[in-house]
């Protein structure tokens, strides 16, 4: 079997994003190239939907990660302590900080 680019869906995907369309439409006849292009074009615009997400957020938590580290070393250097959480641990929900 043949593996799609990333930003291509398989064979199978648009066929069965084809198959909703269709029925959605109301099972129309000779309109099947029409529906296969338009389940195509939907699942790649998906699919760059989801990689421009994944991309502004990792370049988000990298900027996070560069302000906070720079607020963190200010803060540390007025307050010093030991046992002080960090910009990061306040900021951020326990589910993101768990990745780092």
């Amino acid at each position: 079997m043949k593996t799609a680019h990333k930003n291509h869906p398989t064979h199978s995907e648009i066929a069965t994003q084809a198959q909703i369309i269709w029925e959605l439409r109301g099972r129309p006849e000779g309109q099947d190239q029409d529906i296969w292009l338009t389940a195509e074009q939907e699942l790649r615009y998906d699919r760059k939907l989801n990689v421009a997400a994944t991309r502004d957020g990792a370049s988000a938590l990298k900027h996070l990660d560069a302000k906070s580290d720079a607020v963190q070393k200010e803060l540390s250097e007025l307050f010093p302590s030991k046992n002080s959480p960090t910009i990061r641990d306040e900021l951020l929900p326990s589910s993101l900080n768990q990745d780092r």
